[in-house]
């Protein structure tokens, strides 16, 4: 889980696009796709922004959908006991570790195009900051029976 201190580039004009002001996009360049372990499929945006644009737009477009999904997570936290929300963050966890070590194993086994490659590792360290998110997040819950702890860190977080 190394790669999850790899700083995100939200100065990026690309990363801020795709967080702040979502643009229509094929359906193709949907974020599903990219979510999924390679081989992929080319991008028109590929040939537009060149392989680090690109993946700026990806990281903006995976953030902006965290950060909804981030949402109605505090909207469960606050309407669920803390042991029931510390078993969710549990499950999430576990998910995450399974599919990264998959993944891993795929991107050390198989001989992919450096596109693929590439695309993969970035998808491995948004699983990893995933990971890591989500065991502060933990952490706060537990360390706090008033959940100001992981309000606080949410609150900073996002």
């Amino acid at each position: 889980m190394f790669n999850s201190v790899v700083p995100l580039p939200t100065t990026s004009p690309l990363f801020q696009q795709e967080f702040y002001h979502r643009e229509e996009v094929t359906e193709a360049d949907t974020l599903a796709h990219w979510e999924k372990s390679p081989p992929y499929h080319s991008s028109s945006l590929v040939i537009t922004h060149g392989i680090s644009g690109f993946l700026q737009l990806i990281q903006g477009r995976r953030r902006h959908a965290q950060y909804q999904y981030e949402e109605l997570r505090l909207v469960r936290y606050r309407n669920m006991s803390n042991l029931v929300f510390l078993q969710e963050i549990h499950s999430e966890i576990t998910k995450l570790v399974l599919e990264w070590s998959k993944l891993n194993k795929l991107l050390k086994a198989t001989n992919l195009t450096d596109f693929d490659s590439t695309m993969g590792r970035s998808l491995l360290e948004w699983k990893a900051r995933r990971v890591m998110d989500l065991i502060a997040d933990w952490k706060a819950v537990k360390k706090g029976c008033d959940g100001n702890n992981f309000v606080i860190l949410y609150t900073n977080h996002w």
